[in-house]
């Protein structure tokens, strides 16, 4: 009698190369079909001018994002000037183009440790189920009733601005929902066939909340973690405009905002170029998020296109 390991065929060959080809084959096609889908298609067309000024603007401008010239000051749009130039005289396109990743980071980075802490609590609420679910449900019930801006507010406000405190303090509101989504995704995956057959199997809970309850529920974290930035974009640009973002003199979106405002009837540049990159940005993140939705959760698309 010979030996069989485990995932493996009698004559050697590891059965788990076929699904790992499967799983590639898979994702290849949903990725094909997001960028084939027409609002997947729209928001990338929206988000692609934002991003080439990311990249190469700062080498296409020979002004400096903090280069002074008072002599400059509310200049309008021009060959020199693309974006005008602001109270200081500053060349204003430099100023945003240097801007926009921060304008992705913070977001992204918000939403990624939303994920990972309140996904955590979720999938430990959903599977372990008893006391400890009552207690972690009812600290997001907690963060649920506080205002979430005025809660974000005060996080900045204690430890300061810059970029990790507002990752820091956008990333703290959003934890309840996705701590709520991953739960109730993890009560509906764990009860299902497969789970049950892993679990007699003796498989212990650490591997099988890995290998059968994160990819059960990974399609409705995705979902929702796309659609959370624009949001998560609106709050960073409420936190700046604020007065509670990056510190002066960094470049900030809704800081820009903020000084426009005294300007609006003569310089009306300095808030228009700032809403139209916070515009393209809010529209291109929610069309990627119902492309999302559509392509890898399409049941959830079908009940919303019912109601």
């Amino acid at each position: 009698m010979t030996s069989r390991t485990p995932g493996s065929h009698p004559d050697g060959h590891d059965d788990s190369e076929p699904h790992s080809q499967t799983k590639q084959l898979r994702i290849g096609y949903q990725l094909r079909s997001l960028v084939r889908h027409p609002s997947g298609r729209f928001g990338l067309l929206l988000i692609a001018p934002v991003v080439f000024l990311a990249v190469f603007g700062r080498f296409l401008i020979q002004w400096g994002p903090l280069e002074i010239n008072p002599a400059d000051r509310l200049q309008g749009p021009s060959t020199r000037h693309w974006f005008g130039t602001d109270q200081l005289g500053r060349d204003f396109a430099v100023r945003i183009i240097t801007a926009i990743p921060d304008v992705f980071l913070v977001p992204i980075g918000a939403v990624t440790l939303a994920v990972v802490v309140g996904g955590a609590a979720g999938i430990l609420a959903g599977y372990r189920r008893g006391w400890l679910e009552r207690i972690l449900m009812a600290g997001t019930d907690v963060l649920l009733a506080m205002p979430a801006l005025l809660t974000a507010i005060l996080i900045v406000g204690i430890f300061g601005g810059g970029k990790q405190n507002m990752i820091l303090a956008i990333g703290i509101i959003y934890i309840p929902r996705f701590a709520r989504i991953t739960r109730g995704s993890t009560l509906e995956v764990r009860g299902l066939p497969y789970v049950d057959a892993a679990r007699l199997s003796g498989t212990k809970p650490l591997p099988l909340v890995i290998r059968h309850i994160v990819p059960g529920i990974s399609s409705a974290v995705l979902v929702m973690g796309v659609l959370s930035l624009s949001t998560a974009l609106l709050a960073q640009t409420a936190l700046s405009f604020l007065g509670f973002g990056f510190r002066p003199p960094t470049p900030d979106l809704g800081r820009m905002l903020a000084n426009a405002v005294p300007f609006l009837t003569i310089a009306s540049w300095l808030a228009i170029f700032p809403a139209i990159v916070i515009t393209l940005l809010i529209l291109a993140f929610n069309n990627l998020g119902d492309a999302v939705r559509d392509v890898f959760d399409p049941e959830v698309a079908r009940a919303s296109a019912a109601l």
